[in-house]
């Protein structure tokens, strides 16, 4: 059996070209100005998709134009900030993104879960797929830290994205997430990710 659960608005993330006719899916780190922040800027970038599907979800619509997401993930930038090593940590994710949340008094909280790089601490896989299950079925995108890929090829390392998606076969225990990643949508198994990456990672999702 096939269970997918996806985002109710996922048709909010695609992204008009000011100039033309081409859509993009979700935001794009390579949009900065900056070389620094287009080498580094996934976190602030999926961090202000999150902020983007808040907004939407509280009328507080953003239009879906490159040159206003490129606004929100300038003023991102200044809060969710990466550091020498980039955001390479749920916690300080959600640390930086508290800021931006308290300055501009959203009622949010976080849930996270880690994929610890110890394999004996992890959480299993039922637990990875009921966070996910739980987080997409309250219509909430996900924000997913890949430190490692491991055997998953479709995923780049030390990395954020946004999950918009899963696809779970309850049979074969098989996990399927659909990413936004480059402007186009991606899909990786994260079963085999789980079992597989040697550094972990982790996904964090607001509670609204």
């Amino acid at each position: 059996m096939l269970q997918k659960i996806t985002l109710i608005s996922d048709d909010i993330f695609k992204i008009k070209d000011d100039n033309s006719e081409e859509i993009y899916f979700s935001a794009n780190q390579e949009w900065y100005h900056g070389e620094i922040q287009r080498l580094s800027g996934c976190g602030p970038t999926t961090a202000s998709m999150l902020i983007y599907y808040y907004n939407y979800k509280h009328s507080n619509i953003i239009p879906p134009l490159k040159s206003n997401i490129l606004a929100l993930m300038d003023e991102m930038w200044n809060f969710v900030t990466p550091e020498h090593r980039g955001i390479p940590t749920t916690s300080i994710f959600c640390e930086k993104l508290k800021k931006y949340i308290e300055k501009n008094n959203l009622g949010v909280t976080f849930n996270i879960l880690d994929i610890p790089e110890d394999k004996n601490i992890r959480p299993n896989f039922s637990t990875l797929v009921n966070f996910l299950k739980t987080g997409l079925e309250n219509d909430k995108p996900i924000a997913f830290l890949n430190l490692c890929s491991g055997a998953e090829e479709n995923l780049d390392r030390w990395h954020w994205v946004i999950l918009f998606s899963i696809e779970h076969d309850i049979d074969n225990n098989i996990l399927y997430a659909y990413i936004f990643d480059e402007n186009i949508i991606k899909k990786v198994n994260l079963e085999l990710w789980l079992n597989s990456t040697s550094l972990g990672g982790g996904f964090v999702y607001l509670s609204y």
